[in-house]
């Protein structure tokens, strides 16, 4: 029988979880002089190929301080990870010293991160589309509370799609509906998790020639 209390099993049960989830952990520390230490970390992130021990969320991780930005037409765009999404129009303006520069004419906040919600439930949960009907796997998070819409009266909202992709890129944004956006973004670093690695079908060579007459 086991004697250990029902916490000792939860906290063991976290630290598990903790490490499949880590980017990084030590292996063994080791001194082979005075002062002098030698130090061993394992991390799935310089593993070839699929990582299976690190979760999607972790490797998303790398995104944090980053912005992103794309321009269409009128409208430009930024997506900040675990902050928000927003939407804004520059125009350029000269000073009395005839300096130019861009200022913010027009701006609407598209949506704010909700970062304790995102781990709630494990990440199988955000990852939509897991190869079925040829379509790529996506991280799917939801951005809320924005800027109010006029038309609906509602808080703008943002869906936003994290795809496998070769740059860190806000590859669309689109109004799916009324004041709500569907913000779809590649970066390669949800390309060492094993849900997001699309396998190339199995080929064969095959050799043709003209059908003989007689």
């Amino acid at each position: 029988k086991d004697s250990r209390s029902p916490n000792t099993h939860k906290k063991n049960k976290k630290t598990r979880k903790a490490k499949a989830n880590a980017l990084a952990s030590f292996a063994s520390i080791r001194e082979p002089s005075v002062c002098t230490y030698e130090v061993v970390v394992c991390t799935p992130l310089l593993c070839g190929g699929k990582s299976q021990n690190v979760s999607a969320f972790s490797l998303l991780e790398s995104l944090n301080g980053v912005c992103l930005s794309r321009h269409e037409g009128w409208w430009s765009y930024e997506f900040c990870y675990k902050k928000q999404m927003r939407q804004f129009h520059l125009v350029t303006v000269t000073d009395a010293k005839g300096k130019v520069a861009s200022q913010v004419q027009d701006e609407y906040l598209l949506g704010k991160a909700d970062v304790e919600a995102e781990f709630k439930g494990g990440e199988s949960r955000y990852i939509t589309h897991p190869g079925i009907n040829d379509e790529p796997a996506a991280l799917e998070l939801e951005y809320q509370d924005g800027t109010v819409c006029e038309l609906t009266k509602q808080q703008r909202a943002s869906t936003v799609q994290f795809l496998c992709g070769t740059t860190d890129t806000i590859v669309s944004v689109v109004e799916d509906h009324t004041c709500h956006y569907k913000v779809v973004i590649t970066t390669p670093t949800l390309c060492k998790h094993p849900a997001f690695v699309r396998e190339s079908p199995a080929t064969r060579s095959m050799a043709c020639r003209p059908q003989d007459e007689s």
